[in-house]
């Protein structure tokens, strides 16, 4: 099982958030999936549509997705192993 880090951006009028969901997958192809199903979009292939946004959350959230990259989680050296840290693979 891999682990996928999909990064995406959600704005509401003036406000931009940057976010990010981490999925364990088998493949890309497979997490983005399970990213689209959390969201409830139809059809994944959407998401590589650079004009396609979904609604974020149940008020007027909109949000654009902008990639994905394979990831390593690992334990923080920095906080005894409290937390985990993301490396690109």
């Amino acid at each position: 099982m891999k682990t996928f880090d999909i990064y995406y951006i959600s704005r509401y009028r003036e406000q931009k958030e940057y976010c990010n969901k981490i999925i364990k997958a088998q493949s890309e192809e497979s997490a983005l999936k399970k990213f689209a199903k959390m969201f409830h979009i139809k059809d994944y292939k959407q998401l590589y549509d650079e004009n396609f946004c979904w609604e974020d959350g149940e008020c007027e959230w909109l949000a654009w997705f902008r990639g994905i990259k394979e990831v390593k989680l690992v334990e923080c050296p920095h906080c005894n192993g409290t937390g985990q840290i993301k490396i690109r693979e």
